[in-house]
This record gives structure tokens, C-alpha cells and sequence, in this order.
């Protein structure tokens, strides 16, 4: 058995039969929640946390068992994602397959796992009022599966699908390589996803007997560890937990496990990622997207026992800087590369790495060697110059404002990550290890940077352009392997000297109190409307003294022009490249500033601590003002873009489809492809033109949210006046397609992958709330059972999903499937078979999905920022009494039986609501196709 689990079940069995009365752990959280916490251990040594929240309104459970690929038999790799898959899959008190699904569904949540190296972590939400009887469903996984021999056979299909749609994924791809270039011994040469060929049944060798074996041997209560929030009591969350929790069984795992790869060999060392001899090496990677991207990784012990000092992130820090004088700045004034990140990651098993990963331009390509001796020069000054206590001190600082103001997110992500944690921190540290740097050891610190050397490196360079030699073995990707010299490329003193290690920053908070209460802010109030549509709102109930701001700038030069869409892409590009050696110390204090382009203009967003949001916002303002543009960046970030637009014919079918929907359905919206052909032939002097004129005319809507008051508002009003200029020219509105006709259809020109695919957009009527009420509570009632019959059932592929595309005011619902077996006629014919006999499925009682779709419609934000983000939709959507969410409310709670059967029938039956969107298998001869051509009435909206 792993050493860790030797120790870990040597010190809960002490403190179960010793120390059991008096355990009590302080959970360590930050000056703004106000949760309840408790920590306890169960007599099976089941690890449990606790969390009560009243104010809750979703409540979310999450099991993490500290099993995962690592663990696989060598003769049955993916075994343990499989077993994943099928813990869902019916248990002998639910023996339905889709009982959990459609219950999670039927009361407004979500469920989800993974499968890691060392981890296998399930995870749902529920409205909160059913968490006692989710968790009835969910521990029964932990107790008594069944593993139906039926959905055994037909649930490795769905990984084989799951393993089938990712094969022209470049992540994965690399990944494969990897496997095949790591030590053979080490358990990363393992393929960890599955496929019908690793899960086949064999003479004498059954899959169902090998799941039922692992899950004896491995799912045992002293590895996993429980994490739970509800609305009640700490006193009632406990009895739930006891109640179920207690009956999951402790195996002695210890006495029991059979020999496998886990990372140790049989003395209890880790296995070291490569042998001596393999390192330095670099492996080219031939890319499917047009992508360039250089990896020094470099491995090392595992850090996480010094969570307290945080060696790597003291490191990558300082090397993964995007300041002023930081490597990356030096590397893109060189013209050699776009971005850069550096960090170290823990494997679980004693072992660890740090990398340096760097998105590199063509010119970076060809000098690879150089940047890499950079790299070790910034190093080397780390080592000599950087190891300082002000730095420590300053990191330290941000760690602990960013803890101590840190808001609760979404249950079911934070349930997930802490469930985790359990097994790497103090249970007092749960929430807090993540954050905590507690001690500044210079001497850990340059023991880590001693590995960070040129003999201890492997290098991935992922490229169009390889000239491969070898294959991976699963995702069939192309690659050479060549070793690298230990000694490094001479460095001319003039790029050395351009360097210089990071300075103070600037952007820490120094006023991080909440302002006084203001009756008048509690609601939306405006303060100045017409071309400049502002609003803002005081909310100091979260107690962060964070804002947050929104602007929307529609420009009459984008808006409907094509040449415009595409130059503000750029100029936005540029726009942030040139802000980026200021905003990028803001972001390490906790203030973001975010420029984006739409098909009508420009998003502006800052959040953060209010105090220097003002001043980041000046230097946008300054930045837009006095815009010039450098030659060669502006021919580098042109290349960038132009790059990232031709990279989307390469994403997933179902990607392509759901993207194409918006662009059929808008009146003059831009593709990447078309965008892509205009910007071509665009030149610096046209950008320099739109730079000087696409604030003429421009409409600004505004929304400034959180701890503000009505003095620090005044100079938003001024940054809102600048950020348009006046001049009589009219925004051309938005018009979306009316269907109304014949069936329409949108056969795509065969897409480079191995899946076919299908997606059917049902457009409601225009704007009316019974109508998004009805459509709503329609996709409730039919999410689950079309996940379960097209895909547990039918096992028409890995990717199938019901959901909304609601396109401003006018609802609609879109059915997906990606399948790497079915033809688009079979999965077409499955989707309207679906539909058409669905009618009789429409319970008699719909209460419980009215009361999800309420729940998900009324659920009060966690954070500050999702909050913001709800009033912002409700103004961008010409909402502006911002109770958009409650009139849909009110209109679903009026619903009955005989309503939904009538939209049903006057929608989803409806043939002249639909559009059909097809990607076929590019080995099939494509068929004639029906396009879709807009015409007809339209919705209009300003």
C-alpha cells in the first residue's frame, strides 16, 4: 500500500480510539464568511467535513476517493474512469440507471466527477430543501453498486466515445506523447482514459469482474474523504452523514491490495519520471490547430508538504511575471513569443514539476535555444538577487487579503476542490492551505532552483510543422525525439541587460474598508441615460470591499460592418498588449481589467479592490486616447488573430455546430472564417483610422456595482463621458431570424474529424415570459430523459446534452449529439423519434420542475461579481427594472399541466420553429444540402 495511506490510517486509527471525545478542529476561515464548519472522522475512517449556510439555496455534496489511473492493473488501463461511469449507473436500493440523474435533475442541480491520477472525485448540487434525499441516492455509489452486466456492455462504449472525440485534440495528443517518452515504469505511461479495446471482455477475463474487484479493493472508506453543504444545522448535516456515510465499508485495503503501478516501486520509493539517461531531451509535437508552444519542465520532489512556504509559487511567481523589465516583455519585444506561464504542480506520489510554458511566435520557433537560455539567465538571478523578504513579505500580503476577503463561489465547485484538499492539508487548513504562506525559507527556496538546471530538463514543442519520425500510441499524433546539449546558447549582453527582476507593486490595496451604507444606492439607480446609459448599485452585504464595472460600447462602425467587426478584434488585441506591463501587476493584487470585442463594439470589465480600480481604469482611458500602434506588433498580433480564427474549423463538431447556430440566426453577425477573409487585407493604416473614429456616435451602457459610494462614483461618470465621442451617426440595430416556414436546414462542409454530429435549435416565440417560462420548465422535464435514452441507452455517443440558447429576448432550446459510430440520418432520426413520442411522457404533477426552474431562476448569487453580472444582464436585455429573473419566476409558478402540453405542442411539434445543423464524417460522401437562407420577418431590438 502507498506510504501515505499507511501513515494517514495509522493516525486516524489513533485519534479514533484515543482521542475520539475531545477531537474538535477550528477550521481556519477568512474575516467575511460566515459559515459554520466541523470536521469530524467517522469509526469507518471516513474523513468528513461540514458546512451549514441558512442562507443557502443550493446544497452540494462531494466524495473524494484517493484512487485513480494511477492505480489501473497494467492489463486493464482506464479502468478506474470506467469505474467512474458506472457508479451512476444504478445501486441496489436505486437500481434505476438514471435515478440519481433525473433526481439531481428534477430539483434544479447539476452532478459531475473526474477521474485524476491519484484522485476519482464525485460531486452535485441540489436545491437545497431535497439534500438529505440526494445524498440518500449518492452514498448508495459508496455501498452497493449494482454494475448491471447490461450497462457494463454498453457503458465502455461511451468512453470509447469519449476517447473517439478527443482524438484530434492537441492537449490530449500531447499528453499521448508523453506517455510514450516517460520512464515505461513510471504509472504516467499509462493510458488513463479507456477504450472498447482495453476494457474488452476476454477468455476467462470479464471487465465486469475486474470493476467489481477494483472497486473491492479500492473504494474503502479510510481513503475517501467527504465534504458537505446544506442550510441546516451542523447537528442535522452530521446525522445525514451518519445515517448513510457509517455504512460504507473499511476494507483493511491495506492487507488486501494487489500489485500495480502507483507511482512506488516495492521498496515504497517513487519512481522517477525519466532515467537518468533520457534527460535533456526535446520531443517535437506535430499539432493539428496552428499552434506554437515550447514547455521546459524540469522534475522534482513534490512540494506540497511545504504548503506553508510555497517554494514553486515564490518561484513562478518571479519567472512567470508580465511586468515592466519581466521575461516575457523582454521575449515579445524580441518578437519571440506572445505569453508565458511558470509554476509547479505536486503528482501525488512524492514527486513533482515545474514549467515554463511559452506560446511562441514563428521567429520564437526558429529560436528556441536562445529562449531557453534566457529562461536559466532569469534563473541564475533568481538565485543570486531574487531571493529577498520584501518579495516574501509581499506575497505573503496578497495571499492574505485575497483569504481574508475570499467569497464562497458555487457550492459545487467548492465542495469538489475541498474535498481534495482533505487529503494533502491539516483539517484546520482545509480552506486556508491553499492561501497560507507562513514562513519565508530562502534556503527551500534555492534548493527547489537547484533543479531548474539544464541537465534535469525535458522540453514539449508543439507545431504544425514537425517532421515526425515516430507515433503515439493511442491518439496516433506524429513526433521526433532528439536529445538537447547541456550547455547553453551565448547570450549577447544587450538582452541580459534588458531584463531586471520584478519591483514593487504598486496596485496593493490600501484602503480595504466598506463604505458607509447608502439608502439611495440599495437600488439600481441611474445616473445618466441616452447615448450614455449609466447605473449603479451599493452591495456591501457580501462584505468584500471589492466592485465591480461594465461597459458596453456599441459603435456604429462595428456594428453591421464587417471590416469594423474584424478591426476591433485587433485593435483590441493591441489595446490589452499594450496595457499588459500595468494591468498585470493589478491582477497579482486582485484587480482584473478585461477588453473584449463583440460583433457590435467593445466590453469593458474591472473588478477589484475599489481603491485602484480608478486608477486602472485612467490608464485604459489614457491607453485609448493615445493609441499608436508598433509595426511589428501590429504585424505580429494580426498574425496571432488571424492564426486563432483559422484554428476554429479545428475545434470539435459540436463546437462548430453551436457556434454556426448564432451566426445563422443573427442578422449580420461574422464568423471567425468570414472576419478571417476581411482582415487579411487590412493594413495598419486602416487600423489607424478605426482607432481615431469608432467612438464617433458609439451608444455606452454602464453598470457600476458593490462597495461604491456617491463621491467615488463621480469620476466613473467622467470615464463613462470619454469614452465616446459625439456625432450623428445611428447604431444599426439587431435583427434575429424569424422561423417560420418550412423545415430549415445547415449541412456544414465535411469537418476534419472522425465524429458525426447534429444540433437542433427550437426557437420560441418573441419575448413573451410565459413563453420563456414554459420553454424552461420544458427543458427541465426533458434534459434527463434525453441524456438517458440517446445516450445511456441508445449509446449513440459520449456527447449528448439538451440545453437553452436563448438569443436576446427570444427563447430557444438546442438538442446536441457527437457520435463516433452513428450517421447524422440515425442521430436525426433519434432526436425527432425523442421529441415526437415525448408528449406522453410529460408527468401529471410538474410541480418539482417548476420549483427547480424557480430555484435556478431565483438562486441568490455566492460572490459579489455574480451578482453584478445578473443586474448587467438585465440591462443589456432592456430590463431596466432589473427584475427580469422574477417576472420569469412568476410566470413559471402560473403554469400547469395544460400549458406545457400546448407549448409543447405549438413548439417543439412545430417543424417551422426548427433548424437543423449537420457535420458528417468527412470519409462519407457528403449529400446534396438543403442551406439555410434567412428571410421572412425578423426580431428586431436596438
Amino acid at each position: 500500500m502507498n506510504s501515505y495511506y499507511l501513515a494517514r490510517t495509522a493516525i486516524i486509527t489513533f485519534v479514533l480510539f484515543f482521542f475520539q471525545p475531545v477531537l474538535a478542529v477550528e477550521i481556519e476561515k477568512g474575516s467575511i464568511d460566515q459559515r459554520d464548519y466541523e470536521y469530524f472522522v467517522l469509526e469507518n475512517q471516513l474523513q468528513v467535513l461540514l458546512i451549514s449556510d441558512p442562507k443557502a439555496d443550493k446544497a452540494a455534496a462531494a466524495l473524494d476517493v484517493n484512487v485513480g489511473s494511477y492505480h489501473d492493473p497494467q492489463d486493464r488501463q482506464g479502468l478506474a474512469h470506467f469505474l467512474e461511469h458506472m457508479l451512476f449507473l444504478g445501486t441496489k436500493k436505486y437500481p434505476e440507471a438514471d435515478e440519481y440523474q433525473s433526481f439531481i435533475n428534477r430539483h434544479g442541480g447539476s452532478h459531475n466527477a473526474y477521474t485524476d491520477r491519484h484522485h476519482t472525485n464525485y460531486f452535485f448540487e441540489v436545491d437545497a430543501r431535497y439534500l438529505e434525499e440526494a445524498l440518500d441516492r449518492f452514498s448508495q455509489f459508496f455501498i452497493h453498486p449494482l454494475f448491471d452486466a447490461v450497462y457494463v456492455d454498453r457503458e465502455r462504449n461511451a468512453v470509447h466515445s469519449e476517447f473517439q472525440a478527443n482524438l484530434r485534440e492537441d492537449f490530449r495528443r500531447s499528453y499521448d506523447v508523453y506517455r510514450s517518452v516517460v520512464n515505461p515504469e513510471h504509472p504516467d505511461a499509462k493510458f488513463n482514459v479507456g477504450s472498447l479495446t482495453t476494457l474488452a471482455d476476454r477468455k476467462n477475463d470479464l471487465v465486469r469482474d475486474d470493476l467489481l474487484d477494483f472497486y473491492k479493493q479500492h473504494y474503502s472508506a479510510e481513503k475517501m474523504n467527504l465534504v458537505l453543504l446544506g442550510k441546516e444545522s451542523l447537528g442535522e448535516l452530521r446525522k445525514f452523514v451518519k445515517d448513510r456515510f457509517a455504512l460504507i465499508s473499511y476494507r483493511d485495503s491495506n492487507t488486501k491490495e494487489q500489485p500495480h503501478n502507483n507511482g512506488e516501486n516495492n521498496e515504497g520509493k517513487s519512481i522517477p519520471l525519466f532515467l537518468p539517461e533520457q534527460l535533456p531531451f526535446e520531443v517535437e509535437i506535430k499539432s493539428i490547430k496552428d499552434i506554437k508552444q515550447m514547455s521546459m519542465s524540469f522534475p522534482l520532489p513534490g512540494a506540497i508538504t511545504y504548503y506553508h512556504v510555497k517554494p514553486l509559487g515564490y518561484i513562478g511567481n518571479i519567472l512567470g511575471h508580465e511586468g515592466e523589465g519581466s521575461l516575457l516583455s523582454l521575449l515579445k519585444r524580441l518578437g519571440w513569443a506572445e505569453s508565458l506561464s511558470a509554476g509547479g504542480r505536486d503528482k501525488g506520489d512524492g514527486t513533482g514539476v515545474f514549467s515554463v510554458s511559452i506560446q511562441l511566435t514563428e521567429a520564437g520557433l526558429q529560436h528556441r535555444a536562445q529562449i531557453r537560455s534566457l529562461v536559466f539567465y532569469v534563473i541564475e538571478k533568481i538565485k543570486r538577487e531574487g531571493i529577498e523578504g520584501w518579495r516574501f513579505e509581499e506575497q505573503q500580503l496578497l495571499a492574505n487579503i485575497a483569504f481574508q476577503f475570499r467569497e464562497n463561489g458555487k457550492a459545487i465547485s467548492m465542495v469538489s476542490h475541498l474535498a481534495n484538499n482533505l487529503h494533502y492539508y491539516l483539517p484546520a487548513e482545509i480552506i486556508s492551505g491553499d492561501y497560507l504562506i507562513k514562513e519565508f525559507k530562502p534556503d527551500l527556496i534555492k534548493q527547489y532552483l537547484t533543479y531548474l538546471r539544464p541537465d534535469n530538463l525535458y522540453v514539449t514543442t508543439l507545431h504544425p510543422d514537425v517532421e515526425a519520425d515516430q507515433i503515439s500510441a493511442y491518439y496516433k499524433a506524429g513526433y521526433s525525439l532528439n536529445p538537447l546539449s547541456k550547455n547553453l546558447y551565448p547570450l549577447e549582453e544587450k538582452l541580459t541587460k534588458a531584463f531586471s527582476l520584478p519591483v514593487k507593486n504598486p496596485f496593493i490595496p490600501e484602503n480595504i474598508e466598506l463604505f458607509p451604507k447608502d439608502l439611495a444606492l440599495q437600488t439600481p439607480s441611474q445616473l445618466s441615460a441616452g447615448d450614455i446609459n449609466l447605473w449603479a448599485k451599493q452591495d456591501i452585504s457580501y462584505g468584500t470591499p471589492k466592485a465591480k464595472i461594465k461597459y458596453r460600447i456599441t459603435s456604429p462602425l462595428v456594428s453591421g460592418h464587417l471590416n469594423g467587426a474584424a478591426l476591433s478584434a485587433l485593435y483590441v488585441d493591441l489595446l490589452n498588449d499594450a496595457l499588459n506591463e500595468y494591468s498585470y501587476p493589478a491582477y497579482l493584487a486582485g484587480a482584473t481589467l478585461s477588453v473584449s470585442a463583440n460583433n457590435r463594439g467593445i466590453d469593458i470589465t474591472l473588478v477589484g479592490y475599489h481603491d485602484k480600480l480608478s486608477h486602472l481604469m485612467g490608464l485604459l482611458v489614457e491607453k485609448m486616447d493615445k493609441m499608436e500602434f508598433d509595426p511589428e506588433r501590429f504585424r505580429q498580433l494580426k498574425t496571432d488573430l488571424l492564426r486563432y480564427w483559422r484554428n476554429a474549423d479545428k475545434k470539435s463538431p459540436y463546437q462548430q455546430l453551436y457556434n454556426q447556430l448564432a451566426a445563422n440566426l443573427y442578422e449580420l453577425y461574422w464568423t471567425e472564417a468570414e472576419k478571417l477573409g476581411a482582415l487579411e487585407t487590412l493594413t495598419l493604416k486602416d487600423l489607424q483610422k478605426f482607432a481615431d473614429s469608432w467612438r464617433l456616435g458609439a451608444q455606452v451602457t454602464g453598470l457600476i456595482y458593490g462597495n461604491v459610494d456617491k463621491t467615488w462614483l463621480n469620476q466613473w461618470q467622467q470615464f463613462s463621458e470619454s469614452l465616446r465621442r459625439d456625432e450623428e451617426v445611428s447604431v444599426t440595430p439587431v435583427a434575429i431570424i424569424q422561423l417560420d416556414g418550412d423545415v430549415a436546414s445547415y449541412d456544414f462542409d465535411a469537418i476534419e474529424h472522425n465524429d458525426t454530429a447534429v444540433a437542433l435549435y427550437v426557437q420560441g416565440h418573441r419575448d413573451g415570459l410565459s413563453d420563456r417560462a414554459s420553454m424552461a420548465v420544458l427543458r427541465q422535464i426533458m434534459q434527463s430523459p434525453f441524456y438517458n435514452s440517446l445516450r445511456t441507452e441508445q449509446q449513440l455517443g459520449y456527447i449528448v446534452f439538451m440545453g437553452s440558447l436563448n438569443l436576446r429576448q427570444v427563447p430557444g432550446s438546442v438538442f446536441i449529439v457527437q457520435s463516433p459510430s452513428a450517421s447524422v440520418d440515425d442521430i436525426r432520426h433519434a432526436i425527432n423519434n425523442f421529441i415526437t413520442k415525448f408528449e406522453s411522457q410529460i408527468p401529471e404533477d410538474i410541480g418539482p420542475y417548476q420549483k427547480a426552474v424557480v430555484t435556478q431562476l431565483l438562486e441568490e448569487p455566492t460572490r459579489l461579481s455574480a451578482s453584478a453580472d445578473i443586474y448587467w444582464a438585465s440591462l443589456v436585455d432592456g430590463y431596466e427594472q432589473f427584475d427580469k429573473r422574477e417576472r420569469i419566476a412568476e410566470a413559471v409558478k402560473k403554469l400547469d399541466r395544460e400549458a406545457i402540453i400546448k407549448a409543447f405542442e405549438q413548439v417543439m411539434l412545430k417543424q417551422g420553429k426548427r433548424l437543423w445543423q449537420f457535420s458528417r464524417k468527412p470519409s462519407l460522401e457528403k449529400e446534396e444540402a438543403q442551406l439555410f437562407s434567412p428571410g421572412g420577418e425578423k426580431f428586431i431590438y436596438p
